[in-house]
């Protein structure tokens, strides 16, 4: 198998060096979960479709009229009152159709409490994205 080049810090070396670090094996590992990520992310939008969502006003649109927003993605997971988009720009959009409210540019931690009571739809929404899902057990609310 051929070399490959890859920039490394000194101090990044000297440390995995140090520490008995496996530099290939772990880029090699490092690289096979990107693609695998990747993969489920692009399986997951070839079924991107337009979907016509209801919203209030607000959200930096301005006005409190109602507007039709158009997310151009994959509902990846649902609940009654709550549905989860991957949108093909890799955003992910969180609408909550009993509000009228959505809410984009969510990050994958919030999206364990907005699919709080369910996490079967959490862990759907997860693996659609290409991530491991991790739930929490115990853990206080505030």
């Amino acid at each position: 198998m051929p070399d490959v080049l890859v920039s490394i810090s000194e101090e990044l070396r000297t440390w995995a060096r140090e520490q008995g670090v496996n530099m290939s094996g772990t880029m090699r590992e490092a690289l096979q979960a990107e693609r695998d990520r990747r993969a489920a992310t692009d399986a997951t939008l070839d079924k991107a479709g337009e979907h016509d969502l209801p919203v209030i006003g607000g959200q930096g649109v301005g006005g409190n009229g109602t507007y039709t927003a158009r997310i151009h993605g994959t509902q990846i997971a649902g609940t009654t009152d709550v549905q989860v988009y991957l949108c093909e720009d890799g955003s992910l959009v969180v609408y909550h159709s009993a509000k009228l409210e959505l809410h984009e540019n969510v990050g994958q931690t919030a999206l364990e409490r907005w699919l709080d009571g369910s996490p079967k739809q959490y862990m759907r929404a997860m693996r659609a994205i290409g991530e491991e899902p991790v739930i929490h057990i115990g853990r206080a609310t505030a």
